[in-house]
């Protein structure tokens, strides 16, 4: 697995009541099924779009979107440099990651877990390695339905998502640490040299 740094992000794990969205606007990265599980589920809770900038196509269209079906409770914040995206993160209640391609391993799944959030991801790729039933909800993937009833489900968890939040930064600090990454990649380097000069004595 990839490996994430946490030095200097200090978990969070209160919140301030809202649900967030971090990354590009690329048609895969399926947001518009999570504007549209907003639209079934008609929440309260804001959510927080993190990501594009006035003039992307993408972002117009998804603001377009909301727009014309009134949409309530949803934000665009458009792009923000990671000294004030982090922040946002430890201030949300949990992330949506509801791509619908392979993700090998989103940042944004590891940033959100290293600042104590659980993640709703999409049951697909990489994602599925990273969210587990400690750590979030996995979904059916290009479903706004599926992330209509994951986002009803950890609204309901309430003080739970705390406690979920702490598997997450721990799961960051130990599967996904720097010293474990690299441990891991010296002992396949040092496998594969063992391989190779015993091919070469015989």
């Amino acid at each position: 697995p990839s490996f994430f740094d946490c030095t200097g992000i200090e978990p969070c794990f209160e919140n301030d009541g809202y649900i967030l969205y971090l990354g590009r606007l690329d048609k895969d990265k399926g947001v518009i099924n999570l504007i549209k599980a907003y639209e079934i589920g008609k929440f309260e809770t804001p959510l927080y779009i993190v990501g594009g900038s006035s003039g992307d196509g993408e972002y117009e269209r998804l603001k377009e979107y909301v727009q014309d079906k009134h949409i309530e409770n949803i934000i665009f914040h458009g792009f923000k440099k990671s000294h004030d995206l982090i922040p946002l993160i430890q201030r949300a209640m949990f992330t949506v990651v509801p791509s619908i391609w392979l993700d090998n391993s989103p940042m944004s799944v590891l940033e959100a877990m290293a600042c104590g959030k659980p993640v709703i991801g999409s049951d697909l790729g990489g994602i599925s390695e990273q969210v587990s039933s400690e750590t979030g909800i996995l979904v059916e993937p290009n479903s706004p339905e599926a992330l209509t009833d994951a986002i009803a489900k950890m609204l309901s968890y309430g003080d739970r998502l705390s406690v979920i939040g702490k598997k997450c930064r721990e799961m960051v600090e130990t599967v996904n640490s720097v010293d474990r990454h690299y441990t891991s990649l010296m002992s396949i380097f040092r496998s594969l040299c063992t391989q190779t000069l015993q091919q070469h004595k015989d």
